[in-house]
């Protein structure tokens, strides 16, 4: 099992849109991304990957074995949210992308070995980092 935590903001995988709804444009599909840090957030997280690695001892997992992935998200309460219940932008979806995305190659091989996902998400205290928590292991069958 590889455990590592990835301080900052989490940043979501890129939204695929469809432009060119008229007749005489052919439909394209195409990546609308507001979030100009991911790539530096991604590769924050292959960095943080390796060195847990490297400390760990973990080898890359080899291809055809199943993955279980565990993130837990913290997110900074905005100061105008005074609600308990866990409510953020963007969708936990994307932002498992991205971070399957830039795990690719340096935990194992290719993201579609990933079988299992679990995700919890919940606000930061004082003093805690905001980030991710990060646990990979190979699934058993």
């Amino acid at each position: 099992m590889l455990s590592f935590f990835v301080a900052g903001r989490p940043q979501p995988e890129a939204k695929k849109m469809i432009r060119g709804s008229r007749a005489s444009e052919r439909p394209r599909l195409f990546s609308h991304d507001p979030h100009s840090n991911k790539r530096a957030w991604m590769e924050n997280v292959r960095l943080c990957a390796r060195r847990a690695k490297h400390t760990q001892s973990f080898t890359v997992i080899p291809a055809k074995t199943g993955v279980t992935v565990d993130y837990h998200f913290y997110f900074k309460r905005a100061k105008s949210n005074k609600d308990e219940a866990m409510v953020i932008k963007p969708d936990e979806s994307r932002l498992i992308e991205a971070i399957d995305d830039a795990l690719e190659g340096v935990c194992y091989p290719n993201d579609m070995q990933i079988n299992r996902h679990l995700v919890a998400t919940e606000y930061t205290t004082d003093g805690q980092a905001e980030g991710v928590m990060i646990e990979i292991w190979e699934t058993m069958r």
